[in-house]
């Protein structure tokens, strides 16, 4: 028995010492706005009844506007026309400061700019939600109907719209879910709900929205434990681009995403691989990119995927 007390009271000792040798990690929190990098207004129109002279063209958002609503619309001959207006929005959470860090609070923030609404209505969002979609990819993105999306939270109508997105967000910042962005749907979101039973002559609600960003509050190291760095080297031949990066300072082991931003009439970020670090954090990346017009100057980021930390240079001559 004192031989198995001394131990115990040895193992104490030992671990208590281990506890006061190794400081707590402490944190701070930190607020950042981001803008979205992807956006897009999906719009789909059906008629019928006496001709309707081939219906109505549906309305175009402005200049980084989105539209959300419905437009029910009943002439005198029973002739109608209805249109749904879906607003999609993404922002870039890979590259942004909270991507992998505890998210406190994230708030997504627009303005009505104009509102079309028969009855009277300051903004027409009625719900935001997620998809498994990724129409922010495609080149020409179909509706997305509510078969398609989850997690939808009701939206109090506003002109000035401020939305409690934290736990999408946290999902995004962690990994567990894919960012597709957010899709705002209005009232009456299927076409199967346009029925002239019930339904006032010219019912309208189309909201045009603008400024929209995404407010995050986050948790951040105080100190961190890698600060990675990249060296970007260009070279452009007769039919290519080559660019090569060399990393310093990433997690060992640890795989790096590598992306052109800034690139010439795209949005977000071009992926261009991946590469896996060594055991000292370093790591170099190739790539070629046949040229089949003159070459544009962009941002090179990578993505430590462990830590989440990015770091940038600069390319000269890019193709894509």
């Amino acid at each position: 028995m004192k031989i198995q007390s001394l131990l115990f009271v040895t193992t104490i000792i030992f671990l208590s010492l281990m506890l006061q040798g190794c400081p707590s990690t402490e944190t701070h929190e930190e607020t950042v706005t981001i803008h979205p990098s992807n956006w897009n207004t999906l719009t789909e129109t059906s008629s019928g009844g006496d001709v309707c002279r081939g219906g109505l063209q549906p309305d175009s958002p402005g200049a980084n506007q989105i539209i959300v609503g419905f437009s029910h619309r009943l002439s005198d001959d029973d002739c109608w026309v209805n249109q749904i207006y879906e607003g999609l929005l993404r922002f870039q959470i890979d590259a942004a400061p909270f991507n992998r860090r505890l998210v406190k609070s994230a708030t997504l923030t627009s303005h009505a700019a104009n509102t079309r609404a028969n009855p009277a209505r300051n903004s027409c969002i009625n719900q935001v939600g997620m998809t498994d979609i990724d129409w922010w990819a495609q080149l020409n993105p179909s509706r997305i109907h509510l078969t398609d999306l989850r997690n939808l939270k009701s939206v109090q109508p506003a002109q000035d719209l401020s939305i409690d997105v934290t736990q999408i967000v946290s999902r995004w910042a962690n990994g567990t879910e894919d960012n597709n962005g957010f899709v705002l749907i209005g009232q009456r979101p299927e076409m199967s709900d346009f029925s002239n039973t019930g339904m006032l002559t010219n019912e309208t609600c189309e909201s045009f929205y603008e400024n929209m960003a995404l407010t995050v509050t986050f948790f951040q190291f105080n100190t961190q434990a890698h600060h990675p760095s990249i060296s970007v080297t260009a070279v452009h031949t007769q039919t290519s681009s080559d660019i090569t990066v060399k990393g310093t300072d990433f997690t060992p082991n640890g795989t790096v995403h590598v992306f052109a931003d800034d690139v010439p009439g795209r949005m977000g970020s071009f992926p261009l691989g991946s590469v896996t670090a060594d055991g000292n954090g370093k790591f170099q990346f190739f790539n070629r990119a046949l040229c089949t017009h003159q070459p544009d100057s962009v941002t090179i980021r990578t993505l430590d995927d462990s830590s989440g930390d990015n770091a940038r240079g600069y390319a000269p001559v890019f193709c894509y």
